[in-house]
């Protein structure tokens, strides 16, 4: 992982932490509950640190697809190792989920995964079988409701993250 990548993980990383710190006091400051305490959709801060690497993982692996798509490069240019980092990165969320909202969000962290890995498959084999209508294009990515449902999925889940609350994300599904 190259020093830029590493920094972007590392500042939103600090950046997810101290806003669900700041959502914390500032809950308890107002007598509310704390997003995380005595609430059946909390997620714990022992989930949304991995589940948050889990996520940036999962945005290299979906990017370094779409770069591939948008920019018309060959296959060789993808680098399945993002996907394997991204896939162990999930599995890790999913061994830290305790809570009832852990293990939902987990579980839907699981299927957002799944969601890009299916959708970069299907232009994979669109560009092994040389099916270039369905895999070249300008703004390829704009005009795909599958890109757009896995932007959806990601922003959603990262504002789940940041306020430490599992609520369902259609997108996701």
């Amino acid at each position: 992982m190259n020093r830029t990548v590493v920094s972007f993980v590392s500042v939103l990383t600090l950046a997810v932490a101290a806003l669900g710190a700041c959502a914390a006091a500032h809950a308890q400051s107002a007598g509310l509950q704390s997003p995380s305490s005595d609430h059946q959709n909390g997620l714990s801060a022992a989930f949304t640190k991995p589940a948050t690497s889990a996520l940036i993982a999962i945005h290299q692996a979906k990017q370094n697809i779409a770069n591939v798509v948008s920019k018309n490069l060959p296959l060789g240019y993808y680098n399945p190792d993002l996907a394997a980092q991204a896939y162990d990165q999930v599995r890790q969320s999913q061994i830290a989920a305790t809570t009832n909202g852990d293990q939902q969000a987990a579980a839907l962290l699981g299927k957002y995964f799944t969601k890009v890995k299916t959708w970069a498959e299907q232009y994979k084999v669109a560009r092994q079988s040389l099916n270039a209508t369905k895999t070249m294009g300008e703004n390829m990515l704009a005009h795909d409701s599958g890109w757009q449902a896995i932007e959806s999925c990601e922003k959603a889940f990262n504002t789940m993250l940041v306020n430490r609350v599992y609520h369902e994300i259609a997108s996701c599904e």
